[in-house]
């Protein structure tokens, strides 16, 4: 049954589906120190230059080929736009988790979506978790660590997008209190087809 559901989202998404974009206003936001944890084993870091073998050894194992060269790369040398926050297994010397901040800016390609942001603002974007390293807690951490990362860089406020049949991510969303603010219809099809007749 979760196997059909994933092969039926999957195609729904070639054809049609909405990517929605939320926000949350810190101005008023007590964490009062986030109080999820995680195994012994595992470390969050912000991950730069000293992590390249591991964001490679990632990127090469769990990512499309070009990932570290098109995406990691740049953003490891860009640090003053981006951020990554990601877990380490200390044990077996990899990652677990990845996500980043970008404080510069909002591109959705898919959905020809573009947004400056203002000094005081932040995107969370591509968030990953190896699925050997699921059910153990990684995702909420760093989406604790990376609020608390903002809210250190004096960041009011923090958008977020997510496709709209993503139940469990938005669920994740309401308990924080991000508020919907944008609702774009992408059909990747329709551009594909465009682009190669263009």
């Amino acid at each position: 049954m979760k196997f059909t559901l994933m092969i039926y989202l999957k195609i729904k998404r070639k054809i049609y589906y909405r990517q929605n974009i939320y926000l949350k206003n810190l101005v008023e936001f007590k964490s009062h120190g986030f109080t999820t944890t995680i195994k012994d084993k595992f470390k969050v870091v912000k991950v730069n230059e000293s992590h390249i073998r591991l964001l490679k050894d990632y990127a090469n194992m769990y990512r499309r080929k070009e990932h570290y060269e098109k995406n990691i790369k740049p953003r490891i040398l860009e640090s003053k736009r981006f951020t990554g926050i990601g877990v380490l297994d200390n044990n077996k010397q990899k990652i677990a988790y990845l996500a980043w901040i970008d404080f510069d800016r909002i591109e959705l390609n898919d959905a020809e979506y573009f947004k400056k942001l203002e000094f005081n603002q932040a995107y969370f974007f591509d968030d990953h978790c190896v699925p050997e390293y699921r059910r153990n807690r990684l995702h909420k951490r760093v989406f604790e660590e990376r609020i608390s990362y903002c809210m250190g860089a004096n960041t009011n406020e923090i958008f977020i997008a997510i496709m709209n049949d993503n139940k469990i991510a938005i669920n994740n969303l309401n308990k924080f209190e991000f508020k919907l603010i944008k609702s774009i219809s992408v059909y990747p099809l329709i551009r594909l087809l465009g682009s190669k007749q263009s």
